[in-house]
């Protein structure tokens, strides 16, 4: 059996990219034949033909954009799929996202159908969807959940709305919280800080609140921390600004996208890591990967009480939840994780029991491969 895992997107970076390398070195190490499908990086000429074909419009332009894309990665998978049948191989493909499964015209074989989103939604929170672009994914969104022959949601919240958006009959979508790799999100000894830093590991769009973990590092300029953001993004110059105006320099630091290795290092580092979620346009925060990558390293995480991030952290458990949006709330749970110490180490060792027991790669692969072979059997006698 050959697993393609797709996306329509070229990013190297976030979630998904994490949910695809996780799930493709997990698959590899079960003693299956696994490969990822990117597009082509997205070009100059590919957009100027797009907004010539759209006569200017740039909404239309986007819709123009996408079934470039789509091209692409129809080019790419059926040169795969080609490769495949000339060795006899079942082919599965496990989708990332609406855009990648309606690239497949006829299903000769098992489509696999991951939301990690509402796509329609979330274009519409970073301001890129017009009333045309909005309905082009809308559509894309009926056709790709009615085609797929089993859908994974990262949480309950995802399943709810393609049930309740899209009619979409509840056996037909398993919910599977995301998972890490605990090997190599792992606690590990680290140069200790005379500071307690914080971390924010975090894309800057507006669903992931970042400015309510610099408006609760406001209420915290007399105590010894620091909050440390690690990510980038278009709100990055909006939150920069709202450091300087709130005169939190010497508190808040930018570090920028960084690369796996050194997220771990980092989390090793810090005290506690934040995931300060709101809600944004009917976006709701999912089974956060950088909750469980804080977790899996053993480390207090603080997150929004909202979506699959209820889902993975118990209050006081093996976490500590605030009220979405309370700034001082955040705060008020910094100082705690700071100042009592059971608590923290209570925290510490329960998070990383809990991914390892419920949420680490080795267990969340064997659910996947679980749908495979049901719809495997489907497709192959």
């Amino acid at each position: 059996m050959k697993i393609i895992i797709g996306t329509s997107s070229n990013f190297e970076i976030g979630g998904v990219n994490s949910y695809m390398n996780t799930l493709n070195d997990s698959l590899i190490k079960q003693g299956l034949e696994s490969e990822l499908l990117f597009p082509n990086q997205t070009t100059s000429i590919w957009k100027m033909r797009s907004l010539i074909k759209s006569y200017g419009n740039r909404d239309k332009a986007r819709c123009e954009l996408v079934e470039l894309r789509k091209g692409n990665i129809e080019k790419k998978l059926r040169n795969k799929i080609e490769n495949s049948s000339l060795k006899n191989e079942k082919i599965l493909v496990h989708a990332q996202d609406i855009i990648f499964a309606n690239t497949i015209k006829n299903n000769d074989f098992p489509l696999i159908l991951t939301v990690h989103g509402p796509t329609s939604r979330e274009a519409v929170m970073s301001n890129k969807s017009g009333e045309l672009y909005s309905k082009y994914l809308i559509e894309n969104e009926r056709q790709a959940f009615k085609k797929a022959d089993h859908i994974i949601a990262v949480d309950t919240g995802q399943k709810n709305i393609v049930i309740e958006d899209f009619g979409i009959s509840p056996d037909k979508i398993s919910v599977i919280l995301n998972s890490v790799d605990v090997e190599v999100f792992k606690p590990k000894k680290v140069l200790e800080n005379k500071k307690n830093i914080f971390l924010v590991p975090r894309r800057l769009v507006p669903k992931n609140g970042v400015d309510v973990a610099i408006k609760a590092f406001e209420n915290l300029k007399n105590n010894e921390c620091e909050l440390w953001i690690a990510g980038d993004g278009p709100e990055k110059e909006k939150l920069k600004q709202m450091v300087c105006d709130m005169q939190l320099d010497d508190h808040v630091k930018f570090l920028g996208t960084v690369k796996t290795e050194e997220m771990v290092n980092l989390i090793n580092q810090s005290t506690g890591v934040i995931i300060p979620s709101v809600p944004v346009n009917g976006v709701v925060e999912a089974s956060s990967i950088s909750a469980l990558e804080g977790m899996s390293v053993g480390k207090p995480v603080i997150a929004s009480d909202i979506g699959g991030l209820s889902e993975l952290i118990s209050h006081e458990e093996n976490g500590l939840l605030f009220k979405s949006g309370e700034a001082k709330e955040l705060a008020n749970l910094v100082l705690k994780t700071i100042e009592d110490t059971t608590l923290r180490e209570k925290l510490s060792y329960m998070a990383r029991k809990v991914v390892i027991e419920q949420f680490s790669s080795e267990i969340w692969v064997k659910k996947k491969m679980e749908i495979y072979e049901q719809a495997l059997s489907k497709y192959y006698i």
